[in-house]
């Protein structure tokens, strides 16, 4: 497991955000790859891919402006 948090902890502690593998697949496939292509490559409709990327952006964005510590977990295989 990856844990990233901001560096003061000032802030009155906050829930964390997790982020499952899907998520942050999604998210590199999409953004930092450009790749349109997606849920043919992770298997799975454009609906799936558009709720992972949602949640996951939504998630990167709490923890940013929050302070939210993100939890990344590691898929079991």
């Amino acid at each position: 497991m990856y844990s990233f948090a901001r560096a003061t902890q000032s802030q009155k502690p906050t829930e964390n955000q997790f982020k499952v593998p899907a998520e942050l697949d999604t998210i590199r496939l999409i953004d930092l790859e450009n790749l349109n292509q997606a849920g043919k490559i992770m298997g799975v409709g454009r609906g799936t891919i558009w709720r992972l990327l949602q949640t996951g952006r939504s998630k990167i964005t709490l923890a940013l402006i929050e302070g939210r510590r993100i939890e990344i977990m590691e898929s079991p295989e």
